[in-house]
């Protein structure tokens, strides 16, 4: 399959040819020849990466071991010459041939060895300078060209104690290579010491002839089949993960870079293998659902996808072969309807499963594919990397020499972060490789705590929603909340003046009293007028007093994107019943939970819904004959704006849920504050592209619009074509949606200078806020919270600022 049954493919070429296909410094003119191949997919993509960084080093593979025992340089160099003559990796340069680029293959060893010998300076000062060493050589430019491919420091910190760096390109090595690179290293230096030939496996095949086998394979069914797999579940327009950093994005491909980390526990090491067992999950899933609940929890992202490598490993002898044989793996991460633990890792297992099924097909096949700069394809579509691995580099006995390895050293990076667990003898590593240029030291050690405590959490309770992950300590919860309660003096300056109606049902009837016959709500094209939707509401009112509720009791609705919804809730309100919002994404198990904990008086949903959990009362049986709505108006209670609206949910660590009643003069100013602020007033049209977001949300975004008179639209579809031609023909002046939705349609749309794109609910990442400000629309970020009775921070986006203008809410 390989060099054997490649002979013809293979071109040799004598100095002289070599000689005229390189610079002549390039070529040793004492080679006896060179072999070209043509290069793999991933070494194409590391030669763009490098051809762009220039002098950057981001692309270096560096590790480091400690040696302890007697060790003499000339026999380090002479195993170090006997690995590079071993592996043909290490031989490679690279040269753009007939405009594809080529392995050039050199038949002699060519390597740098330096020798830095401490042993003169005072002993305290010794190790601060090896550390110094090992970051300094990690950090070497290596030319992909001209080579050298290996660079190999021997640091001698006293007679018994050393240091052996190794620094290499990617383009050359993967993580898998640098436990083969000491592992051939111990046994040939153990060789030489003992006067034998070293016992190593004998190679079937050089890395080289795996990429003439890839390319075949590219051409054939199984790739295609592949490659149709990944077009299917993953789309060009998913937005990257887009993480807080503490300092702005630049164009800049690659960055500095540095790790953190730390050993997780025994105990908790040992629970979360147990759990595994338990759910016939693997170590890597079990930590992987985790980390997509923490990243959701990070960024307000509930569909995105993640960076991961793949071995690639797949055929009888490759595992004893230095080469870049890994290759980068996506996974689509699915955290949409706030699960729980186990039902995100259950999502992990059966993603994995089809994932695995076609790892063969290079990530550069799909990037090509979705037409990304492949330049960046790994700070643009994929910034943020996953990998759990067993430790590839294991200490090793050489005669009376030790080789221990040591936590590996960023020589720079082309990605956001790299999350990693590694499994060592002493036990998981959990490490952070981060680009420096975007984040500082303290946000990533917060962030290792961060996955610690949620990996804690979910093994005290699977059950655990995303949203109910804790992130501070309680020490830390009780900080915050104490920094966050004002004092009694304080004034609140700005706030809006108390609004002369007393209730929410009176601001609204004098809306509809206003408009009358104009649309209330636009459901998929269906009017409903504002005459129409208090007549309903009042209808409804009355249907649910006759089943004996009265003021105080509580009433969970389902936040449909319907007039019945409307018409429900103010039925409600017309009773001075408190209401239960409930997000249409809710499942049926989540309903009984809340029937169970919260016992309300009645649940409302729509037909669809309805059916499903038990004792949810469907809009249609509401409806009762018609009414004449002033003269029945009377016969019902004037509820004051001093009683409870409804009732927020916060999720408390332990799942459940803390109810905050919010008064109606608490909606009322927050609502009036929040359309002051936006620009929203009677006679405008709002449309709600998403009403599934969680919790209060879709409450508010209700509320927002009708208590302000502007006309709420449901769009019948969400795809983007029908959201632009939704906009357009109701004349919509204010867009409520997520940021993903709003960067979907702006992707083949300038957008409209009249039109302004409000993405609510948490922070807005900043990279989407970067994309989304270049539109021509009018661009929000409107932060909402139960505690403060809905919306309570506004952000207007401005394509020149890096940072948002994030600012309260008066009031």
């Amino acid at each position: 399959m390989f060099r054997s049954s490649l002979a013809g493919t293979v071109k040799n070429v004598n100095p002289e040819d070599a000689r005229a296909l390189a610079d002549p410094e390039s070529v040793d003119s004492s080679l006896d020849g060179v072999y070209v191949f043509p290069a793999g997919l991933e070494q194409s993509r590391y030669w763009l990466l490098d051809q762009l960084a220039g002098a950057s080093t981001a692309s270096n593979m560096a590790v480091a071991f400690r040696l302890q025992g007697p060790i003499q340089d000339e026999a380090a160099e002479q195993a170090v010459r006997a690995l590079v003559l071993r592996h043909e990796a290490l031989r490679t340069t690279f040269r753009m041939i007939d405009d594809a680029l080529a392995q050039v293959i050199s038949e002699e060893a060519a390597y740098e060895f330096a020798v830095s010998d401490l042993r003169t300076l005072p002993e305290a000062d010794r190790p601060q300078r090896a550390e110094e060493l090992i970051h300094e050589h990690s950090r070497i430019h290596i030319d992909l060209a001209n080579g050298p491919a290996l660079y190999v420091r021997l640091i001698h910190v006293t007679d018994a104690d050393h240091f052996l760096a190794f620094t290499v390109h990617h383009i050359a090595c993967d993580g898998w290579s640098n436990g083969v690179l000491i592992r051939d290293f111990a046994e040939i230096h153990s060789a030489a010491i003992e006067k034998r030939e070293p016992s190593l496996p004998e190679l079937p095949f050089q890395f080289a002839d795996f990429t003439v086998w890839q390319q075949s394979w590219l051409e054939s069914e199984a790739a295609q089949a592949a490659l149709g797999f990944w077009k299917e579940h993953i789309r060009r327009e998913m937005p990257a993960i887009d993480l807080p950093t503490d300092h702005p994005r630049t164009a800049q491909k690659s960055a500095p870079g540095n790790i953190e980390g730390w050993l997780l526990s025994p105990e908790l090491t040992s629970r979360l293998k147990a759990y595994g067992r338990q759910h016939d999950a693997t170590m890597h899933q079990v930590l992987l659902a985790a980390f997509e609940a923490l990243i959701a929890r990070y960024t307000g992202q509930t569909e995105f996808l993640l960076g991961s490598t793949i071995a690639n490993r797949t055929q009888p002898g490759m595992e004893n072969v230095v080469g870049r044989f890994a290759h980068p793996q996506v996974i689509l991460a699915d955290v949409r309807g706030n699960p729980s633990y186990r039902e995100l890792l259950a999502r992990v297992i059966d993603w994995s499963a089809k994932a695995y099924a076609h790892q063969d097909l290079p990530f550069s096949r799909l990037a090509e594919q979705f037409q990304i700069d492949q330049a960046g394809a790994t700070s643009q579509f994929l910034q943020v990397y996953f990998v759990y691995q067993k430790a590839f580099m294991q200490p090793q006995v050489a005669g009376e020499l030790r080789i221990i390895p040591r936590p590996s050293v960023s020589g720079g990076v082309n990605f956001d972060m790299l999350v990693s667990i590694v499994e060592r003898n002493e036990g998981p590593r959990l490490q952070i490789e981060y680009n420096t240029l975007l984040f500082e030291r303290e946000r990533v050690l917060r962030l290792l705590e961060q996955y610690t405590r949620v990996l804690e959490a979910v093994m005290d309770n699977d059950i655990l929603p995303v949203s109910a992950l804790p992130l501070v300590s309680e020490e830390e919860r009780s900080t915050l909340a104490a920094a966050a309660t004002p004092t009694p003096t304080a004034a609140v300056t700005g706030a809006p003046e108390q609004t002369a109606c007393g209730s929410l049902t009176q601001l609204f009837d004098s809306h509809a009293a206003a408009l009358s016959d104009s649309p209330a709500l636009i459901v998929g094209g269906a009017r409903i007028g504002w005459s129409d939707l208090r007549a309903r509401s009042i209808r409804f009112a009355h249907t649910i007093q006759r089943r004996g509720l009265c003021h105080g009791q509580t009433v969970a609705i389902r936040i449909e994107p319907n007039a019945d919804t409307a018409a429900a809730a103010i039925a409600a309100l017309r009773l001075g019943l408190a209401i239960l919002p409930i997000p249409a994404g809710a499942s049926a198990a989540e309903w009984q939970k809340i029937q169970m904990t919260l016992k309300p008086a009645l649940c409302i949903a729509g037909p669809g819904f309805a059916a499903e959990p038990l004792g949810v009362t469907c809009f249609t049986e509401l409806e009762t004959g018609s009414y004449d709505a002033d003269a029945h108006a009377s016969d019902l209670p004037d509820p004051t704006g001093s009683g409870t609206a409804w009732l927020g949910a916060v999720v408390r660590g332990d799942g459940s849920y803390e109810w905050i009643p919010v008064s109606q003069v608490a909606t009322i100013r927050s609502m009036q504050s929040s359309a002051g602020a936006l620009g929203i007033k009677a006679g405008d049209v709002v449309l709600i592209a998403s009403p599934t977001v969680p919790l209060a949300d879709a409450w508010t975004d209700l509320l927002l619009p009708l208590l302000s008179g502007a006309t709420v639209v449901y769009p019948e579809r969400e795809k983007a074509e029908q959201l632009r031609s939704v906009i357009d023909r109701e004349q919509v002046s204010f867009a409520f949606g997520t940021p993903a939705e709003w960067l979907h349609v702006l992707d083949s749309w300038a957008g409209d200078r009249r039109l302004n794109i409000v993405c609510r609910g948490s922070r807005l990442a900043t990279l989407s806020a970067g994309r989304l400000a270049k539109s021509t629309c009018r661009v929000w970020s409107l932060i909402s919270a139960t505690q403060t009775a809905g919306p309570f921070a506004l952000a207007r986006l401005d394509p020149n600022r890096q940072e948002l203008p994030l600012s309260p809410l008066p009031g």
